[in-house]
């Protein structure tokens, strides 16, 4: 057969409208649910929130439930253009009632025990007293183990999305005693109390060691010689008769005994103690240079004499002490001298100033001494001599100083100038001999070439300036004559030039 045969392809768009929303399973009454809307392909929407209340053509709508219950959310999505027009989607929602954590408390003045009542609404509580301690009781009744100020947290339906709390304090008051004394005390010391009781203002009484009782605010009492632990109590009331007590041992300690021995050798500054002290558990030595230790026994050595001073102190492991304390007088002896020497004669002449000596003895040479405190010492011949000085003080210490004593004549030559120009220009100015031994004596004469003496001189120093009395004399050759021990005399001619 002779046919033809078309295909056709037709595009149908079919619209497929799906309802749908998410809501919390659970809610609180008097609070506000939002709903998310999950609806496919829809133009508009019918909510139903299953309460009785008005419905809601919202999108994505908001709804408060004033009563607990569970109810039914219907939306219907709509959509004209759908083959399926309308589409219907439903949850289910529980409201719960919200809870309210008001509370009320109740407590007698002098007792610890506590009536909690439940005033709010709830389905479970959870009552926590602040004391470590709970309860899920919708009122209990709680004793508190002591005085203070509690925290008390009350949980309402905990586990569900209406949980509450509720927070509060619960001053559990009264006469609180209490009291300290003045820590540890050493017999016979006495012992100072001090009340530190709280709301405790009508009365208060103390009982103290030995069958003793006190009504005073802050006693004292006195332990005697009985040292040991004891128990003071002390029990105070208020104005409404509420009592309450404590009880506090208390020690009175053994007082200890510092002592010990010493040796001193005050030449070399070193001395030995040794602890001798009784009733202690530890001690510890000073010393009056900084250092200490805690050795039972030793020697120390101080690094410098004059007032040196030991000191110990005890402890019996309590607050209890004792020192002991002893001062000594160690003043070494210190050698010193100086000394003054006469070059012409070789005399020297030698000057203590040693310290804290009572004896001298001086040695001068081999065989030569002196024990007196200032002495000199005549030394016959040039050269060097060591002299030494010891010195003792009164406990037998001593000290030594020894020096070099360099015994010289002069070394200079004798100079007798030629020609002087006394014109007052600072050179030159006199006829000036040097290298004069000072321990001779010489003469000295000068005169003109008519044997007129111009100048004339005895002893170790010579200087003529060129006048005559008081006149200058004229320029030109002088003649003298020196005479000396040594030298022998001398002649020779000096020109005067201006």
């Amino acid at each position: 057969t002779n046919c033809n045969n078309v295909v056709f392809k037709i595009d149908l768009n079919i619209v497929t409208l799906k309802a749908g929303f998410l809501s919390p399973e659970y809610a609180c009454n008097g609070l506000t649910v939002t709903f998310k809307n999950t609806s496919y392909k829809a133009k508009s929407y019918l909510w139903d929130f299953g309460d009785g209340s008005a419905q809601s053509t919202d999108s994505v709508p908001t709804h408060t439930y004033i009563n607990p219950g569970t109810y039914t959310i219907t939306l219907v999505s709509y959509n004209p253009n759908s083959c399926q027009v309308t589409d219907t989607a439903r949850r289910n929602i529980t409201v719960y009632a919200k809870g309210n954590p008001d509370f009320n408390s109740f407590r007698n003045r002098c007792s610890l025990k506590v009536d909690f009542t439940l005033t709010g609404i709830s389905t479970t509580t959870s009552w926590h007293f602040g004391d470590g301690t709970h309860s899920d009781s919708a009122n209990p009744i709680h004793t508190y183990p002591k005085q203070g100020v509690y925290n008390v947290k009350l949980l309402v339906d905990s586990g569900t999305t209406c949980a509450d709390s509720f927070n509060t304090t619960i001053p559990i008051t009264g006469p609180k005693a209490d009291f300290k004394d003045s820590f540890a005390t050493c017999f016979p010391d006495i012992i100072y109390f001090t009340n530190l009781s709280t709301d405790a203002l009508k009365s208060r009484e103390w009982y103290l060691p030995f069958a003793s009782t006190d009504t005073s605010l802050n006693p004292v009492f006195n332990f005697g010689s009985s040292p040991g632990t004891y128990i003071v109590s002390l029990v105070v009331s208020d104005t409404a008769g509420c009592k309450d007590s404590i009880s506090k041992p208390v020690t009175a300690y053994a007082k200890p005994t510092a002592a010990f021995s010493d040796s001193l050798n005050s030449c070399a500054t070193t001395i030995f103690v040794k602890n001798q002290s009784t009733g202690i558990t530890s001690f510890k030595w000073y010393f009056s240079d900084g250092k200490s230790s805690t050795l039972d026994s030793l020697t120390h050595v101080f690094p410098n004499d004059s007032f040196i001073s030991v000191t110990l102190i005890t402890d019996s492991g309590a607050s209890c002490s004792d020192t002991l304390k002893r001062t000594f007088k160690t003043i070494l002896p210190k050698a010193g001298y100086s000394f003054i020497i006469d070059t012409c004669t070789g005399r020297a002449l030698f000057i203590n100033t040693s310290k804290g000596a009572a004896n001298y003895i001086w040695h001068f040479d081999s065989k030569d001494s002196d024990t007196t405190k200032n002495t000199f010492f005549i030394f016959r011949l040039k050269g060097q001599y060591p002299v030494k000085l010891k010195v003792l003080s009164s406990a037998g210490c001593f000290d030594t100083l020894t020096q070099v004593l360099n015994i010289t004549s002069s070394n200079q030559k004798l100079f007798i100038p030629n020609i002087f120009t006394p014109n007052n220009d600072a050179y030159n100015n006199t006829f000036l001999i040097t290298g004069l031994d000072p321990c001779d004596t010489y003469d000295l004469e000068i005169y003109n070439r008519w044997g007129q003496e111009f100048y004339h001189a005895t002893g170790t120093y010579f200087s003529w300036n060129g006048y005559y009395h008081g006149v200058k004399v004229p320029e030109g050759v002088y003649y003298y004559v020196f005479h000396g021990r040594k030298e022998g005399q001398l002649e020779g001619c000096v020109t005067v030039i201006y």
